[in-house]
């Protein structure tokens, strides 16, 4: 956390049966002014506990908001504001529904935004574009001047890096080390190609 607050980046934190030391931590360093701006990852806590982590930043939901008996998950995504909440995979862990206990990928980001999309009776169109945008300013992204959404999944491999889907394509090259995943950007990736 004082990394990224030194770089001025954001982070993505992990929070899994630990709402109140987290939120504890996390106040404390936004008290001293050292509290980074950041994403609630694959967000499994109730309302009550998302509304205090958004005052810290945002949440994003992964593949157990379509999961039937996620409940509390439902209930957030009604209730998240439209500017403070991303979608993800969490891949290759927690596939959405229909692929429950199979491998995830990035491009089951779609059923992910699809749910959340029922649940917030909107339609998928505008909770991509809402989630881009707020991963936009959350990752410091170009705006959508600078890009366009392509309408169908590009699946691309860097030998001995990583794998990653890209649905979101620019007009102009994003600097090296910035690779996004899926349509509904949810998390940065830097690394160095050889």
């Amino acid at each position: 956390l004082d990394l990224a607050v030194e770089l001025n980046l954001p982070v993505i934190v992990h929070c899994r049966d630990a709402a109140e030391p987290m939120l504890e931590e996390l106040r404390a360093r936004r008290a001293q002014g050292c509290c980074p701006a950041g994403v609630m990852h694959c967000w499994g806590g109730t309302p009550e506990e998302m509304h205090q982590f958004l005052e810290l930043g945002f949440i994003s939901f992964s593949g157990t908001v379509t999961f039937p008996k996620a409940v509390p998950t439902h209930d957030c995504a009604r209730q998240v504001p439209q500017d403070r909440f991303l979608v993800e995979t969490d891949c290759p862990f927690l596939a959405p529904v229909p692929r429950r206990g199979k491998r995830n990928e990035p491009a089951f980001v779609a059923a992910v935004a699809t749910r959340v999309a029922e649940l917030r009776e909107q339609s998928i169109e505008q909770v991509a574009m809402d989630s881009t945008a707020n991963a936009r300013a959350l990752f410091k992204l170009p705006d959508h001047q600078d890009g366009l959404i392509a309408s169908k999944c590009k699946m691309f491999y860097w030998p001995g890096q990583m794998q990653f889907t890209v649905l979101w394509l620019p007009k102009r090259p994003l600097p090296i080390g910035a690779l996004t995943t899926s349509a509904v950007l949810t998390r940065v990736f830097e690394t160095s190609v050889a």
